[in-house]
């Protein structure tokens, strides 16, 4: 059956083996494409650790009242009266550093409101993360900024404060908003 004869001579139909060929080279190619698809993946950072920390930060700075610190740099302020209320959270502080921001020495508030959050930062935020602390998109505090170009993870935790500044006045909606990248 595959062979025709023409004069005499046997010839073999090439119609075939053209087929067989083409049929090799697809199934080349298919299989080649499937190792090559099974054995590539994709590098993402692993962002429930980076979640957590943020998340964390955030219910630190929320629930945690300025007088639970044992700090000397918070101490001084609380000595020198910068710090009227202790039992303010530290979120609470911070935007009532903002508020004060434009009154008596506004220089001094946002050297204040820096060198509170720094202490609030260090030891609780490792050190392999970046960090920004906005209020209302003003940069409050930043560590290892420049590195922010090569993150590759970039989340942020929001938080409205409202700051009752006495019974018949409320400063707010504030936006806090807490980001890190990695």
């Amino acid at each position: 059956m595959g062979r025709i004869r023409k004069r005499g001579v046997f010839y073999r139909n090439k119609n075939g083996y053209f087929f067989i060929v083409d049929a090799f080279m697809g199934t080349i190619i298919i299989v080649m494409t499937l190792v090559i698809i099974m054995n590539s993946h994709l590098s993402a950072p692993d962002s429930t650790t980076t979640y957590t920390v943020i998340g964390d930060y955030i219910k630190y700075i929320s629930n945690t009242e300025i007088q639970d610190i044992d700090n000397d740099m918070i101490k001084k302020m609380i000595n020198n009266n910068l710090i009227k209320d202790t039992e303010n959270t530290l979120l609470i502080q911070n935007v009532r550093f903002y508020y004060e921001n434009g009154t008596a020495c506004p220089n001094c508030i946002d050297e204040y409101a820096y060198n509170f959050t720094r202490q609030t930062v260090e030891g609780v935020i490792p050190d392999q993360y970046g960090f920004e602390y906005l209020i209302n998109n003003t940069e409050i505090y930043s560590k290892n900024k420049p590195d922010l170009i090569n993150a590759e993870l970039y989340l942020t935790g929001r938080r409205v404060v409202y700051l009752y500044i006495n019974e018949t006045y409320i400063f707010g909606p504030v936006n806090v908003t807490i980001a890190m990248w990695e």
